[in-house]
């Protein structure tokens, strides 16, 4: 399978949002923090599931509270989300402490 023999890259444009982008948008030092470690996660969960992996496992652990969802993150939930419906089982399913909206469900 080309999603499974190391064919299929991640995209290019998503691999580093980075903090600066994270603070122009409006995110104070924390959340800008959180967004970008989590920004890495599902890049590289994503990755993961890619090639065989079968765990999910995105947890914001640099705020005390839930990051607020934004449309930024929305292409690598859904790279993550063909990764996983790609993927032939889901061992360990958990995404905590970030909020999502309909369009990543």
């Amino acid at each position: 399978d080309w999603y499974k023999n190391g064919s299929w890259k991640y995209p290019i444009s998503l691999t580093n949002i980075g903090m600066s982008k994270w603070l122009a948008l409006g995110f104070d030092d924390d959340d800008a923090r959180a967004a970008n470690i989590i920004a890495q996660e599902i890049t590289g969960t994503t990755k993961d599931l890619r090639v065989g992996d079968s765990r999910v496992n995105i947890y914001n652990d640099a705020t005390e509270g839930v990051l607020p969802y934004h449309k930024v993150l929305l292409p690598h939930w859904r790279e993550l989300c063909s990764a996983i419906c790609l993927s032939n089982r889901i061992s360990y399913f958990s995404i905590a402490k970030v909020q999502l909206n309909a369009s990543v469900m």
